[in-house]
C-alpha cells in the first residue's frame, strides 16, 4: 500500500473513529464536567452569597475543585476499557476546572492569569496520577478498587494537617522539619493557596484557622510551599504509574500495551 492510499484510509476511518469514541465516552464525560462546573462554581456563588467576601468564597472554591480532582479522577477512569477513554474520563476533570478557572479569573479580582494557570498544572498532575493508578488493574473490578485506593490515598494527602501531628510527635526533633516538608509538599491544597496567595493576600500556611483547627504547627512551623511541588510530585508519580501499567499490560497481554 502506498504512503497516499494508507493516508487515504486513515482520514476516512477518522469520523468512525472519533464517533465510536463519543459513543463510549461522551456522556460519562459530559456529566463528569458539569459536575465540576458545578462544584467550583457553586462554591464560589455560594461562599458570595453567605457573605464570606471574595477571598474566601475563591479558596472554598478551589479546595472544592482539588478535592473533586482528587476523589473523582481514578474513580471516573476506571470505567474505561482503554487508555484514552481513561485519561478522557478521568482528566475531564482538571480540564473541566480548567474551564471554571478562567470564569472566577473572570469574575474574581484576586485571581490572576498565571496563577488561575498554575493551579490547573496542580489539578492536573493530581488528575492524572489518578487516572494512572486505575490503569494498573486489567478487569474493571480492579480497575475500580485501584481508583478508589488512588482517591483514598489523595485524600490522606490532602488531610495532613488532621493527621501528621501524631506522627510529628513520635518522631525526633531532627526529623520534624523533614516531615512536615513531605506533609506541605505532598498535599496539592497547599499548593493550590500558594499559587493564589499573592493576588488573594493570604497564605494558607501562615493562617490562624489552620493552626486552630491542626495540630501541624504545635511541633515545627509550617513550611512555605511552592506552587509546582505537588505538580512535579504527582506528575512524577503518574508516569512511574503509567509506566508500570504499561509494563504489567505487556507481560500479559503482549500483543495490548495500551
Amino acid at each position: 500500500m502506498s504512503e497516499d492510499q494508507a493516508s487515504s484510509d486513515r482520514e476516512s476511518n477518522r469520523p468512525g473513529f472519533l464517533r465510536a469514541l463519543l459513543a463510549r465516552h461522551g456522556a460519562p464525560v459530559l456529566a463528569a464536567a458539569g459536575a465540576t462546573l458545578g462544584i467550583v462554581l457553586g462554591l464560589y456563588g455560594l461562599g458570595l452569597w453567605a457573605g464570606a467576601g471574595d477571598r474566601m468564597a475563591l479558596l472554598a472554591s478551589l479546595a472544592g475543585a482539588t478535592l473533586w480532582v482528587a476523589l473523582a479522577s481514578g474513580v471516573l477512569a476506571a470505567g474505561a476499557e482503554d487508555g484514552l477513554g481513561a485519561v478522557l474520563r478521568g482528566g475531564v476533570t482538571a480540564d473541566a476546572a480548567a474551564v471554571a478557572l478562567l470564569v472566577l479569573w473572570a469574575l474574581s479580582p484576586r485571581l490572576g492569569f498565571v496563577p488561575a494557570l498554575e493551579v490547573y498544572c496542580t489539578l492536573a498532575a493530581v488528575s492524572l496520577a489518578g487516572v494512572a493508578a486505575s490503569r494498573l488493574a486489567s478487569r474493571r473490578s480492579g480497575r475500580l478498587a485501584a481508583g478508589v485506593a488512588a482517591a483514598i490515598v489523595l485524600a490522606l494527602a490532602l488531610s495532613t494537617p488532621f493527621w501528621m501531628g501524631g506522627i510529628l510527635q513520635a518522631v525526633g526533633t531532627d526529623a520534624q522539619r523533614r516531615v512536615a516538608l513531605l506533609a506541605v509538599y505532598g498535599n496539592p491544597f497547599y499548593s493550590v493557596a500558594s499559587a493564589v496567595a499573592a493576588d488573594a493576600d493570604f497564605a494558607w500556611q501562615q493562617s490562624g484557622v489552620l493552626y486552630r483547627i491542626t495540630r501541624l504547627g504545635d511541633y515545627v512551623p509550617v513550611p512555605a510551599c511552592p506552587w509546582y511541588a505537588a505538580t512535579v510530585i504527582y506528575g512524577l508519580l503518574a508516569g512511574i504509574l503509567a509506566a508500570v501499567g504499561v509494563l504489567t499490560r505487556k507481560s500479559r497481554h503482549p500483543a495490548d500495551v495500551i
